[in-house]
């Protein structure tokens, strides 16, 4: 399973029935996003004017460690959802009268979140979620990056506040943490908003546990979760 993740999917229109919907969102008969009770409360749409996923790809050899970078997509005009689970993207443009491109980033997955307000010509207001995906054969865990490209006169520290303090509801309302990173999310219940990043930066909330994508939470209501808690508060 983990080497079909790419966080974004065709979706067919009333979609919602099939396995996949345990990995990716799926669709009402409407084309709409299908929200269960699992998701609470849903912000959005919130317009987003470009979506990019990206990978680190990191390898060991006899010499030295390898880094290299790779896009895999990049989709321009894009709805956000903001929930109590997950955050869910949608490309506007549908790819035929009945299907488009979804996707969506479990809680459980992101060890970042990052925003910067637009910074003249060159730095756009953006949004950036980190997270490691686990693939099979690989030793490494790869870094996988979510850069959302925001409105000019968005307040990007205020929706990462947002994800990050429904992120952190999450976890504690599981009570599946570490105790050792309880009271780090206590404090993100109401994240401070961070100093203004400088030129070219990202101010970065930084996520002292997460687990590994895709496998690294349930799929399905009342099922047993899955996967193992890292990072620095572990």
């Amino acid at each position: 399973m983990s080497d079909l993740f790419g966080m974004i999917t065709q979706q067919v229109h009333g979609s919602i029935a099939t396995r996949y919907d345990q990995l990716y969102p799926g669709l009402e008969a409407d084309g709409s996003v299908h929200f269960s009770s699992y998701d609470g409360a849903v912000a959005g749409p919130i317009a987003i004017r470009g979506a990019t996923w990206s990978r680190e790809l990191m390898s060991l050899d006899s010499l030295n460690l390898r880094v290299s970078q790779a896009t895999d997509w990049r989709y321009f005009d894009v709805s956000l959802y903001v929930t109590d689970a997950r955050i869910v993207i949608v490309v506007d443009k549908p790819i035929d009268a009945r299907t488009k491109w979804v996707g969506h980033l479990r809680y459980p997955w992101l060890h970042s979140v990052g925003y910067r307000p637009r910074q003249g010509i060159l730095y756009d207001c953006e949004l950036v979620l980190g997270m490691e995906q686990l693939q099979e054969g690989r030793e490494m865990p790869t870094d996988c990056t979510l850069r959302l490209l925001l409105d000019r006169h968005d307040d990007s520290a205020e929706l990462a506040r947002e994800i990050v303090r429904r992120l952190a509801r999450h976890h504690l309302g599981r009570g599946t943490l570490p105790a050792s990173a309880v009271p780090e999310f206590q404090v993100l219940l109401d994240p401070p908003r961070l100093p203004d990043p400088t030129k070219g930066t990202h101010a970065t909330y930084w996520l002292g546990a997460f687990k590994h994508c895709p496998t690294g939470t349930e799929y399905v209501r009342g099922q047993p979760e899955q996967g193992i808690w890292r990072g620095s508060k572990v």
